[in-house]
């Protein structure tokens, strides 16, 4: 049997209730997440991928239609994120398994995930000293 990503590891169900992701009695959160990820044609591993591309430095996930956009902060090491799509209460910060449920669902509507600088959705952000203050503003207005 194939091992999942490391993302998939410490899943919690209360990781699947956040996004309504259903799963069966007796139904391994992972083992949901792989079904899912069957039925609409995910690759987990392009989701480590895209986690592990989001922690490497500067960048964020932003773009698509709906507009989403992930972020990940190395000073709390939690996530954060925000979707213009049909959903309900703000996440707030959340942690690495749950950042990759959101984007398995996210990545069965818009298709393949930023894995590096050169995919549409990966916007590299400037430095925080850079006096580009309305950029941060946008920024921390969407992230909130």
């Amino acid at each position: 049997m194939r091992v999942g990503p490391d993302w998939l590891t410490p899943l919690t169900p209360d990781d699947l209730d956040v996004f309504g992701l259903e799963y069966e009695p007796g139904e391994s959160p992972q083992d949901a997440v792989s079904r899912y990820a069957r039925a609409f044609d995910v690759d987990l591993d392009q989701v480590g991928r895209c986690l592990d591309f989001l922690r490497s430095g500067p960048v964020m996930l932003c773009g698509g239609a709906p507009v989403a956009i992930l972020a990940y902060s190395p000073r709390t090491g939690r996530w954060q994120a925000s979707f213009d799509g049909d959903t309900s209460d703000d996440l707030g910060e959340f942690t690495t398994p749950r950042a990759g449920v959101w984007l398995t669902l996210l990545a069965s509507e818009i298709g393949t995930l930023p894995t590096d600088t050169e995919h549409p959705l990966a916007l590299g952000l400037p430095p925080v000293s850079t006096p580009d203050a309305a950029f941060w503003r946008c920024v921390g207005h969407a992230l909130r």
